[in-house]
């Protein structure tokens, strides 16, 4: 096997810090015009049940270039030197592999151009939660994270279980039936406060915005709902 100049664990997080980290990773491959490869135990890409709580692996469901090449630096030449090649790894590769430099997103220098030697990687270890970290190559990110509705339609037609589980109407109560017409009705702007585990201090990171500013972000948005700023006042109100 070939060793990859870039890769990173897949089953670390669930789907928006999978999606920051392949979204980095993708970037320095793009940058060394190298491979990306993702440590994954594909036995268990065949059990998932897609439950929040699982943190599973879901990348394949999006337009992401496994076992394929993408990125060709904008110049329309189909030159394989200069794209990404996207392939999983077996579980605990990245363990046996001589590491070249770990990148983490409290590094203030994070990119990487010089040349890595064949025998060492570098590691994405981190969740590097911002567009600065993928900024020089976003269009391509943005365009590889859309949904793989094919390969979604196939999950749904085969599983039964999958199907309703996720396929089943639930009921509504009548105040979440009128909050959802009024979704429908009117410009709209979803808020979600991710607090959870970001209010402990685990990790030595305070990562909890103060409630002032999240009083201040709801005031501006309802502002900006141009067509039915009372329901959008209403809604965050209730919810605050």
């Amino acid at each position: 096997m070939k060793l990859p100049s870039v890769v990173f664990d897949g089953s670390v997080g669930g789907l928006g810090n999978q999606l920051f980290r392949y979204a980095f990773a993708y970037t320095l491959a793009a940058q060394l015009k190298t491979d990306l490869y993702i440590e994954v135990n594909t036995t268990n890409l065949l059990q998932r049940t897609f439950d929040s709580w699982r943190r599973e692996f879901v990348l394949d469901y999006f337009q992401i270039p496994f076992n394929a090449y993408a990125h060709d630096d904008g110049d329309g030449q189909n030159n394989k030197a200069r794209r990404v090649r996207v392939e999983f790894l077996p579980p605990k590769s990245i363990a046996n592999i001589p590491v070249h430099r770990r990148f983490s997103y409290t590094e203030s220098n994070y990119q990487h151009r010089d040349p890595v030697p064949g025998d060492r990687v570098l590691v994405v270890d981190d969740y590097f939660e911002s567009e600065t970290f993928f900024a020089p190559h976003k269009w391509e990110v943005v365009n590889q994270f859309q949904l793989n509705q094919a390969k979604i339609a196939q999950l749904f037609y085969k599983d039964e279980a999958i199907r309703e589980k996720y396929m089943m109407p639930l009921p509504l109560t009548p105040s979440y039936a009128d909050l959802l017409e009024d979704i429908r009705s009117s410009e709209s702007v979803a808020v979600h406060f991710r607090i959870g585990d970001f209010t402990s201090n685990d990790h030595n990171v305070n990562h909890v915005l103060p409630f002032s500013f999240q009083l201040r972000a709801i005031k501006l948005f309802s502002t900006m709902l141009v067509k039915d700023k009372e329901i959008g006042r209403a809604s965050c109100r209730e919810r605050v």
